[in-house]
């Protein structure tokens, strides 16, 4: 064999080689938002024996160059927003990331994310719901979902709610409002009654098409009807008794 075949062969050989040492890349890299956090999540590679350290680079569309974020862990997950980090993490930022494993001298090749708009791409949780009742009325009070960077009422305006509300154990009765308050009054119940309700955030789906996660069912019963307290005022009026002395009897009289 020449000489120049006895190299190329060698060369082949020792590609072979390195190609047949070099640790498998994760899979499934994914990168996701929760309330305005960033979450880099991947499957380790395929019949990996050894502890695999992985280390994360994130890509902020304004820049050249990655910054490194979590390094040397066994987590299959970076919280890129985690503020110990220092990636600064915008609202209305555009992101990429990567990761890639070690183990030992070995090291797999960088696997890239898709791209995430933060606005447009976080998905949006629930709100906190609580009722408060009201003679037959029940009173809804939504308090936005907290997010990681920002506000929800900062980064989508105007913020609507999606209430939903029926007896309890009859949801396929559900009553659907869309409106702008945070403080709404049910007023067309009836007393003595257990009705529950359910809130999901809804934004404009230009600026985010994600679905919202709804709250989970709150439920509250109602007293009696209030018609029968100002029914009974003005009989108290003529006798010139207080309406609060009055409402009782009013009340049993409605029984």
């Amino acid at each position: 064999m020449s000489p120049l075949c006895r190299c190329f062969v060698a060369t082949v050989t020792m590609c072979l080689t390195v190609m047949a040492s070099q640790l498998l890349a994760p899979r499934n890299v994914q990168l996701t938002s929760y309330n305005m956090d960033l979450r880099l999540k991947w499957s380790p590679p395929v019949n990996e024996t050894c502890e695999v350290l992985y280390s994360t680079q994130l890509w902020p569309s304004f820049q050249k160059n990655p910054r490194a974020a979590c390094v040397n862990t066994t987590a299959l997950l970076c919280e890129l927003s985690d503020p110990s980090l220092n990636l600064h993490i915008s609202e209305f930022g555009r992101y990429k990331a990567s990761v890639r494993g070690q183990c030992g001298a070995e090291r797999s090749e960088w696997v890239e994310s898709q791209v995430i708009v933060m606005d447009r791409d976080t998905v949006i949780g629930p709100p906190n719901v609580s009722l408060a009742s009201s003679g037959a009325d029940l009173e809804v009070i939504v308090r936005n979902p907290e997010f990681n960077i920002s506000k929800l009422a900062f980064v989508y305006t105007p913020v609507q709610y999606n209430i939903s509300y029926w007896p309890q154990g009859r949801q396929d009765r559900a009553v659907h409002l869309l409106v702008h308050q945070d403080r709404v009054t049910l007023d067309d119940l009836e007393p003595r009654t257990e009705y529950c309700v359910q809130v999901r955030v809804f934004v404009n789906p230009v600026r985010n098409s994600h679905p919202t996660v709804a709250s989970e069912p709150v439920c509250a019963t109602t007293e009696d009807s209030k018609v029968t307290a100002r029914m009974c005022t003005p009989a108290c009026a003529r006798l010139h008794v207080h309406a609060r002395m009055c409402m009782p009897a009013c009340a049993r009289l409605s029984l």
